[in-house]
């Protein structure tokens, strides 16, 4: 798989996992799975494509992400920015801050 896009600093990007829930082998697309009102979505799986540069703090100190490209981790369904580049590819630019667990 060649990408041409390269995450910005602090920002990392995400390749989109298909929804593995499924009843009797049929998958429910995202549309049509309820939600009671003000309840927030489950978050996403995915895989880590990308990585920009490290953020530096004061003293010009980096902060190394938690996770390398490879890894899968959840995101939020409504951080960052959604992305596609072939029907069925799916991915998310979001920053390193808004991953929210890697999946072991």
């Amino acid at each position: 798989m060649r990408l041409n896009i390269q995450p910005l600093r602090g920002q990392c990007l995400i390749e989109i996992l298909p929804p593995d829930e499924s009843i009797s082998g049929i998958i429910i697309p995202d549309n049509a799975r309820l939600t009671p009102k003000g309840e927030k979505l489950p978050p996403e799986k995915g895989i880590v494509r990308r990585l920009g540069p490290w953020p530096q703090k004061k003293g010009g100190l980096c902060v190394l992400p938690e996770f390398v490209p490879g890894d899968k981790v959840l995101v939020s369904q409504y951080s960052g920015q959604k992305m596609q580049r072939e029907i069925g590819e799916q991915f998310r630019m979001v920053r390193v801050e808004d991953v929210l667990a890697v999946i072991s």
